[in-house]
């Protein structure tokens, strides 16, 4: 039986498709749960919300929150899918 690894990072420069590659040559099953670092909005109230808990509140923090929102369903549905448990 195959050892399972959950592989996540951001996407710089293609580097996450050649690590899985190479744990994969290795003798792991990977489950890639990797992010594309760029975010678009999905709206102009995200971005209002955004300026003003950065302006305001010094929260540099909210766009990450944003962007790991986004990705929250796909990354459980991928680890649940993946594990036994």
């Amino acid at each position: 039986m195959k050892k399972k690894i959950i592989f996540g990072v951001s996407e710089p420069f293609s580097l996450n498709k050649e690590m899985c590659k190479n744990l994969e040559f290795c003798g792991y099953d990977v489950v890639d749960i990797s992010i594309n670092p760029k975010y678009k909005y999905t709206s102009i109230l995200d971005r209002a919300k955004n300026f003003f808990y950065k302006t305001f509140l010094g929260d540099k923090s909210y766009k990450n929150t944003l962007h790991l929102k986004k990705y929250k369903a796909d990354f459980e549905k991928k680890i649940k899918e993946n594990t036994p448990f």
